[in-house]
């Protein structure tokens, strides 16, 4: 059969004056009212504001035959550092900004290599210190400071309580605490206190890193007496704070997770994680 234009006229319900007398008075729909009047302000400014129909994908880029590019007007960049020292050619795999210091970043960075690559010049990858670098914008050319670690930094975080202690995450799977000595401020390169046991610590490498907050409670075993005096007769180096000399390679995860993929043995590799901070307080 042809189609043909079909169409229904018809006309909206109304109420009769007394659904009328009995919705003005009812309760019920007062509240509602008074509960998403400032939802319906908020949307109708925001609508004023912004055109809610714009096509996103067509503004993404000009038009062909328009002069210049869009990201000229928006995005421009403020400053760039160089690391005169370092020959060879290398990616940033974290940054953050100092949370005391103004206007200083920490930068860590690791050789462009593919995992072969990384195995077949592994013996020239042990000679080079692996970094992170701290930048001020005072001194694009030079970094005020170097911390020196086993392997090549794919993550840190600053301590929250004490900026001066910084955690970090290796390649190889290992964590590390690094901390500014109190001592020899004029040295550049600053080596790491302590590196988790590789036998404990993650098989893979690791790509993020957070502090449990101050209010997450956990037992303290205290050390015999003995064992204090032992550690005070091992001779430190000059560079390396004693702080965390108990935890050098004898450093296990308190807790572990394991996630494996239901019916085969293969092991899933997460990237990321977030911590919250009232589920770690129930917990607790």
């Amino acid at each position: 059969t042809c189609p043909k234009n079909a169409t229904t006229q018809y006309y909206p319900r109304e109420f009769l004056e007394e659904e009328k007398e009995a919705l003005g008075q009812s309760k019920t729909l007062t509240e509602f009212l008074n509960s998403v009047c400032t939802s319906v302000e908020i949307a109708l400014q925001q609508n004023e504001i912004m055109n809610t129909f714009i096509h996103d994908w067509k503004c993404l880029a000009e038009e062909e035959g328009t002069f210049g590019d869009k990201t000229d007007t928006h995005l421009k960049e403020y400053q760039s550092f160089t690391d005169l020292h370092s020959l060879t050619e290398k990616m940033i795999t974290c940054v953050s900004w100092h949370p005391v210091i103004y206007g200083l970043i920490a930068v860590s960075v690791a050789v462009r290599l593919s995992f072969e690559e990384r195995v077949h010049f592994s013996g020239k990858l042990l000679l080079q210190p692996s970094l992170i670098l701290f930048w001020s914008f005072s001194d694009p050319i030079h970094p005020q400071l170097m911390l020196e670690s086993p392997d090549d930094i794919f993550c840190f975080q600053f301590c929250p309580t004490d900026p001066n202690i910084i955690a970090g995450g290796c390649i190889n799977g290992q964590p590390m605490f690094l901390l500014e000595p109190e001592s020899n401020k004029e040295e550049m390169y600053i080596r790491h206190c302590a590196v988790s046991s590789i036998e404990s610590g993650h098989r893979k490498v690791i790509t993020d890193i957070h502090w449990l907050p101050d209010t997450f409670e956990k037992a303290v075993t205290p050390q015999p007496q003995a064992e204090k005096k032992k550690e005070e007769s091992i001779e430190i180096p000059f560079d390396i704070p004693s702080t965390f000399l108990h935890l050098d390679l004898s450093w296990k995860p308190l807790s572990k997770i394991r996630l494996s993929k239901g019916e085969t043995t293969l092991d899933h590799c997460p990237t990321k994680l977030s911590l919250s901070e009232d589920n770690l307080l129930y917990k607790a």
